[in-house]
């Protein structure tokens, strides 16, 4: 979604200069980016998930939330072609309010710096352990090792090789990272797989374990909210389809399916096989437990280690795009600004979200209570309420028409037919006839609203649970 409030220009004609097996703003491209935006340090909280709520419940769970987040996307993109708008900022405001608009950008802001505090974690769990091996154990207090040893040091080096990547402006200019780290994370998938062949099933995890539910009722929903984070990547979905060629729904429901579906294997590898391989003595991350056999000096894993590093960084960017968005689509709503920005206001923006970052990084170094807050807080809303939202608001066939008509008058793309005909419906007494023909891709009262209704109920029971989890994790310091 990361991009600057004014609408996106067209996406990029194609070319026929040699071939190009990711071309800027095709399918596969798309896919990947979106495939990136999904797949992260959420990946690694998946064992520790499976732990709370038994393999068959978080299979279901796995299955059901990838539907929903499919559905969600698509609803985003119909509110998208429906309207022609290219933020997430500016649908909100175009089919709700201003007040919505700032509410949803709060949202986002919190959302995305939340996740981007997570992969900051992340990245430091996972190459600390390769400086710590690579150096040796006595050079901790060395000045050429210090800097690398040093978690808070660390993360703020970290931080500074993400900067360059933070500041570009289209999110395909980063296409060729999001693959390699996609790549990264199914190695990532393979060495876990790999380890569980190596270890066998923990001698500790009984069958009660592995089947059910065995730490009570926090927990599930605690492992839902990080569910719930582990499918998300609606933040960057209004850019990836701004720039999709071609840009058409039918393509973008192809790059949904092909997204999500990549993510549901490489989260069923990771987290049932980790889980199974370490039984009740799973962490929180994946990571730490794996630590005992990069120390023992498995070469896989040591590389596993080093490319999962890769794909988080790869993954950083794409959570600083949309607060750099949701930032100025602020500033509009409140100083009434049209105009474009002054150059420097978009990177001060990007180096105060880093800089941020970077310190919550520091101070609550724990990945799974980050990710579920994060997930419950935010994730529900904007991954459910605002995209069902847009739906219900295209129930009424008045809102309906209107959007249709203005869209018509757009130059990115042509309506479809259908959407073309509701514009011109004659209006009866005032009233735009409720019969009047709708696009395929639009979506039932029951859809719509049960997506708002299902994100209100993770909203409230999940926040609690999560708030409950920070208070017990400072609590236990």
């Amino acid at each position: 979604m990361a991009t600057p409030s004014s609408s996106t220009p067209p996406s990029p004609k194609k070319t026929s200069r040699g071939w190009n097996p990711l071309p800027d703003g095709g399918l596969l491209a798309s896919a990947v980016t979106l495939c990136k935006a999904t797949l992260g340090a959420g990946s690694l909280a998946l064992p520790g998930s499976i732990m709370s709520t038994g393999i068959p419940i978080s299979i279901l769970l796995l299955i059901v939330l990838g539907i929903l987040s499919m559905i969600s996307i698509n609803m985003i993109v119909r509110a998208q072609t429906h309207s022609r708008m290219d933020t997430f900022e500016e649908l909100v405001r175009s089919y709700f309010n201003n007040l919505t608009g700032y509410l949803f950008e709060v949202a986002m802001v919190i959302f995305c710096f939340g996740t981007a505090v997570a992969y900051l974690i992340t990245v430091a769990d996972l190459l600390i352990p390769v400086f710590t091996r690579a150096f040796g154990p006595d050079a901790a207090d060395q000045a050429y090792a210090y800097p690398f040893l040093n978690r808070p040091i660390f993360t703020v080096i970290i931080a500074v090789v993400l900067l360059p990547m933070c500041l570009v402006n289209r999110i395909n200019n980063i296409r060729w990272v999001s693959m390699a780290g996609v790549l990264s994370i199914f190695i990532l998938a393979i060495c876990v797989f790999y380890v569980f062949i190596k270890r066998g099933v923990s001698v500790d995890l009984t069958p009660a374990a592995v089947w059910l539910p065995t730490h009570g009722f926090g927990p599930v929903i605690g492992a839902i909210s990080g569910y719930i984070f582990a499918y998300v990547c609606q933040t960057n979905v209004p850019q990836i389809y701004s720039e999709l060629n071609p840009r058409n729904e039918s393509t973008m429901r192809i790059v949904s399916v092909l997204s999500v579906s990549l993510c549901f294997v490489t989260y069923l590898t990771i987290g049932v096989f980790g889980f199974l391989t370490y039984g009740p003595a799973t962490e929180g991350s994946i990571v730490k437990n794996m630590t005992q056999d990069f120390n023992d000096g498995d070469v896989f894993v040591a590389v596993a280690f080093i490319l999962m590093a890769l794909a988080v960084l790869a993954a950083y960017p794409l959570n600083i795009f949309p607060i750099r968005a949701s930032m100025k689509a602020t500033i509009r709503g409140i100083t009434g600004k049209r105009g474009p920005f002054q150059w420097w206001v978009g990177p001060l923006i990007v180096i105060i979200s880093i800089i941020f970052s970077v310190v919550v990084a520091i101070y609550l170094p724990d990945v799974q209570t980050v990710l579920y807050f994060v997930g419950s807080v935010t994730g529900s809303y904007i991954v459910y309420v605002v995209p069902g939202g847009f739906c219900v608001r295209l129930l009424k066939a008045r809102f309906y028409a209107d959007q249709a008509r203005q869209a018509s008058m757009s130059t990115i793309e042509e309506p479809s037919v259908t959407e073309q005909t509701v514009a011109r419906n004659e209006e009866v007494d005032g009233k735009v006839s409720d019969s009047a023909t709708r696009s395929k891709f639009d979506y039932s009262a029951v859809v719509s609203w049960g997506m708002v209704a299902l994100g209100l109920i993770f909203f409230v029971v999940g926040s609690y649970q999560s708030v409950v989890d920070v208070i017990d994790f400072y609590s236990s310091q």
